[in-house]
């Protein structure tokens, strides 16, 4: 996974656990499993380009909801830390989960 995804959900107290096998959204080990691809480009310095994450019950498989971003023809060389802090955001309030704001988190 990605630091900035990590970090995401390490900040939102969501305990990270060791990367499966690509393509395996299913394990007895874990709540659920997370995939992700992201796109970077290059244009005088590199840039996100675009991100989707996945988020599976992981006893099921099922896809429980999915944040995807795609940055304009027009880029602002995003780095990466922003976006996926808003996308994981809004995923854990589709599941109907609030954020945990970044000062708590902290604690």
């Amino acid at each position: 996974m990605s630091g900035y995804c990590e970090h995401t959900l390490v900040s939102q107290g969501v305990a990270v656990t060791a990367r499966l096998p690509a393509g395996v959204i299913k394990t007895d080990k874990a709540d659920a499993v997370v995939s992700y691809l992201d796109v970077w480009r290059w244009d005088m310095a590199m840039y996100l380009d675009s991100i989707s994450i996945d988020l599976y019950n992981a006893s099921t498989g099922e896809l429980l909801v999915t944040g995807r971003w795609r940055d304009s023809f027009f880029h602002a060389f995003h780095r990466g830390e922003s976006i996926s802090k808003e996308l994981i955001d809004q995923m854990m309030a589709k599941l109907g989960l609030k954020p945990v704001p970044a000062k708590e988190a902290m604690k």
